[in-house]
């Protein structure tokens, strides 16, 4: 694995759940494989530590995929997790480049854009189950928050952030908490509520030395329960022969083109990795096409 990892707790006595994660590594293994702008690896970096910390919840044959569909220049957004709590995903737009913000800040909001965000859950059923909302803010987070209030009924903080440097991403991760069904006192969710605002971003708590479990405490103090801790990556499940189908797939006449030219060469657009076929390769699909 990378060396990020997640830690996951429950609270105010099993009322609240939370979960806070490590993922420098994992998001740049991100930009390297896809290589990324620095505004793509921040905007897929939210949403891949995001789909990771989702992963500690999930059942044990449970696929967790995140997709963000708006309409700004990055393109979609898909990511990935799988139940061993890796994670692998793509933009639309790798190199997407946008002036900063005001604040000096990546301006992922306006990257992604106004549209849909979708959070599919996969248990291995005829047809996965598929929760929608509008993009709200754009900026991960915000959207994230109002997917679990809104589509799960279940009110959400949530913080994402990575921050990239010259050579590559310095700091990512965050933190989800979640309040089941009306079960706190009023100042109980004060309580939450102040800590989590009062707290530094993410990334400045990772920056300074601070753990996921030591985020978790500064934010729920004595109310926490034990922690649970899971190490994360990033991981793709193609391989040669997922590659070769994929070009068994093409029609007749783009495989006589690509044997004109002698070779085929085909990427996976989760993970970068390119497949090269030679031509003895291409002849054998042509040859098994033409004999059906």
């Amino acid at each position: 694995m990378s060396g990020d990892y997640m830690v996951h707790t429950l609270a105010y006595d099993a009322r609240v759940r939370a979960v806070a994660i490590t993922s420098k590594n994992v998001v740049e293994e991100f930009r390297k494989r896809h290589d990324l702008s620095p505004l793509a690896t921040a905007a897929i970096g939210r949403v891949a530590s995001a789909a990771l910390m989702l992963s500690a919840w999930a059942s044990e044959n449970e696929r967790i995929t995140i997709i963000f569909e708006g309409d700004g220049p990055i393109g979609r957004i898909v990511v990935e997790a799988k139940p061993d709590h890796t994670v692998k995903g793509y933009v639309g737009n790798p190199k997407v480049d946008l002036p900063l913000k005001d604040d000096g800040k990546l301006d992922v909001g306006r990257a992604i854009g106004k549209g849909t965000l979708y959070i599919v859950r996969d248990i291995g059923l005829k047809n996965p189950f598929t929760g929608q909302v509008n993009i709200v803010s754009g900026e991960v987070a915000k959207d994230l928050a109002y997917y679990f209030t809104v589509s799960e009924q279940i009110p959400s903080a949530v913080s994402l952030g990575v921050l990239v440097g010259r050579n590559g991403v310095v700091e990512a991760g965050g933190y989800i908490i979640q309040i089941f069904g009306g079960q706190l006192e009023e100042w109980e969710i004060d309580e939450i509520e102040g800590k989590i605002k009062d707290s530094p971003a993410v990334t400045e708590l990772l920056k300074s030395g601070m753990r996921p479990e030591d985020i978790l405490k500064n934010l729920l103090g004595e109310h926490l329960m034990e922690m649970y801790r899971y190490d994360v990556g990033f991981k793709c499940d193609c391989d040669r022969e997922r590659a070769f189908n994929a070009l068994r797939l093409l029609p007749i006449h783009d495989l006589k083109e690509l044997l004109k030219e002698g070779k085929a060469e085909v990427t996976c657009k989760w993970c970068g990795a390119v497949y090269i076929f030679e031509k003895k390769d291409i002849e054998s699909i042509i040859l098994e096409r033409e004999g059906d």
